[in-house]
């Protein structure tokens, strides 16, 4: 271990971060670009369909799927990365049925319920891509996420726009299926079995059941976090119209990739900064928190300025005349992008802690106040008020996540000094 924790130390932040950043942002661009070509040849109307199908499967498979990505990124133990995948297929079958039932409930019409369980099916399988992620990340093969992700966007991006053109959005989501689960069975499936770290281990190894008792709060938190990703769109369904969705979920999309930078900084470090916390490393933690969150600053001033300079002339360009776009609306979803982004940075530093019970209660409480701050809003404001309740809540979440960490760690530290005593 203490080899582990030299070679982790010598490796700076931007070379970690180099690999999974550019995967991660290259497959970002290949989502929104999906976006707009779906905007473009089918319709507001379709990509609100698709975007009210996201959130109301997305919490389930995030919520079951227990976040085995990160635990095992963070795994010190023996067990396999056959017990990881063999108990997160099981998890993604099982979320796959459960989120087809609810998308039944929520709007029991036979062209949404089909869009529905094809959502699920996909999200069922990146669930299983994530576990193999999980394992390059717990070998520090970052530059396997990114060679996968970087080919599954440029691919998914071609099938699905053909699909789309040729017999519209149920094609383009079988599409998107069906190409997932051929990389995961032809390239990342293979390859991380062959990357097994058992090696390395510092502990024995874990039964499926004790992954479960542990991961469970992560599995709740992501399951959390997604609902608050799906709040706003929950919200424009019920008090706009399917329109208004579509373009808030294209508008809003800028959110989603500052949080993937995020989550780029966060998974690439994650585990250098685990080992830090287990040697008392809370001086590391505490400076590469600040670090990425700097990042996050500065590319919410970059998008700051480019909503003032160009935003409306961009958002007519992917839009049209559906909806007039203002600079302020553009201004508070970057605001609200910055926040989702140092909201991560935090919840990443308590996962480093291991300290994984704290996660649903920030994520839990930052929803609770803003619910009825999102439904006022909206309701007297429309989009704009969205974009409010979108920066309160995301404030809210870095505010206790940071909290959560700093009180973690002052925790750990209490302990091990009464230990020692």
């Amino acid at each position: 271990m203490a080899d582990d924790t030299a070679t982790l130390s010598r490796r700076s932040l931007r070379l970690r971060t180099r690999p999974v950043l550019i995967g991660n942002c290259g497959y970002a661009l290949a989502q929104f670009a999906i976006l707009v070509v779906l905007a473009r040849i089918l319709g507001p109307t379709e990509v609100g369909l698709y975007a009210l199908a996201l959130a109301v499967t997305a919490p389930v498979q995030l919520g079951l799927g227990l976040r085995l990505r990160t635990t095992l990124s963070v795994d010190h133990s023996a067990t396999s990365f056959s017990t990881y995948t063999r108990l997160s297929t099981a998890l993604a079958v099982l979320a796959l049925l459960v989120g087809s039932l609810i998308g039944c409930l929520v709007r029991p019409e036979p062209a949404f319920v089909v869009v529905v369980v094809l959502v699920a099916a996909s999200k069922a399988v990146e669930s299983v891509l994530d576990v193999c992620y999980g394992e390059y990340q717990r070998r520090e093969i970052l530059a396997a996420i990114a060679f996968s992700q970087l080919l599954r966007g440029a691919v998914t991006l071609v099938l699905v726009s053909a699909a789309a053109w040729l017999w519209g959005l149920q094609a383009a989501l079988i599409a998107l299926a069906v190409t997932w689960t051929l990389q995961l069975l032809l390239l990342d499936y293979p390859r991380a079995s062959a990357a097994d770290s058992r090696s390395t281990a510092a502990g024995p190894a874990l039964r499926a059941r004790d992954l479960v008792r542990r991961s469970w709060p992560l599995g709740l938190a992501a399951a959390l976090s997604s609902l608050s990703f799906a709040v706003p769109r929950l919200t424009v369904a019920g008090l706009l119209d399917a329109d208004a969705l579509g373009v808030f979920a294209i508008l809003a999309y800028p959110m989603t990739v500052v949080t993937i930078l995020a989550n780029s900084l966060g998974q690439a470090n994650v585990r250098s900064l685990s080992v830090a916390v287990r040697h008392h490393g809370s001086k590391e933690l505490v400076i590469s928190m600040l670090r990425m969150s700097v990042v996050i600053w500065g590319l919410g001033f970059l998008g700051a300025v480019g909503a003032v300079v160009c935003g409306p002339q961009v958002a007519h360009w992917l839009l049209g005349d559906a909806v007039p776009v203002s600079v302020g609306l553009l201004l508070l979803l970057v605001a609200g992008a910055t926040a989702a982004g140092l909201a991560t940075i935090a919840s990443y530093a308590v996962v480093s802690t291991t300290r994984f019970g704290w996660q649903p209660v920030v994520v839990c409480a930052s929803i609770a106040v803003t619910l009825p701050v999102m439904y006022l809003a909206t309701k007297a404001f429309g989009l704009t008020g969205t974009a409010l309740g979108i920066v309160v809540m995301y404030v809210l979440q870095t505010v206790f996540g940071t909290v959560a960490a700093l009180w973690s760690l002052r925790s750990a530290r209490s302990v091990d000094e009464g230990a020692a005593v």
